[in-house]
């Protein structure tokens, strides 16, 4: 979530005009924030959370929810709402994938099971 909102800026700020080195490509670049979740960052209170999608779409961040990367190929990327057949191919120039900050229940399940001693710092 925040690697997209930075990028975007970042993007905005190369872009720029007069001063942007790549101006040239201010209509060519475009963030899409690809999450799992029905909503971003579940760890916070509901009313952060929409803040912070709000945030992401006034800077320009397509935000997909409920939405799995299927494929990543050299100039696409393919990706589907869970719980539906239907993909779509998007073209691309650059993919940028960032871990989210939390295990996945399963791996959660197993950290569980550990001493405290043996679970280190993901437990």
């Amino acid at each position: 979530v925040e690697l997209s909102g930075e990028l975007k800026d970042f993007f905005a700020q190369i872009c720029s005009y007069p001063d942007g080195a790549y101006q040239h490509l201010k209509d060519d670049i475009s963030v899409i924030l690809i999450h799992g979740g029905s909503d971003l960052l579940p760890a916070m209170d509901q009313e952060l959370r929409a803040r912070a999608l709000d945030a992401l779409h006034a800077q320009g961040v397509e935000v997909r929810l409920n939405t799995r990367l299927k494929e990543v190929g050299r100039d696409f990327i393919t990706i589907g709402e869970k719980g539906s057949d239907i993909q779509e191919t998007i073209p691309v120039g650059l993919t940028v994938w960032a871990a989210g900050n939390a295990p996945v229940p399963f791996v959660k399940e197993l950290l569980s099971k550990l001493p405290p001693s043996a679970a280190g710092s993901a437990g």
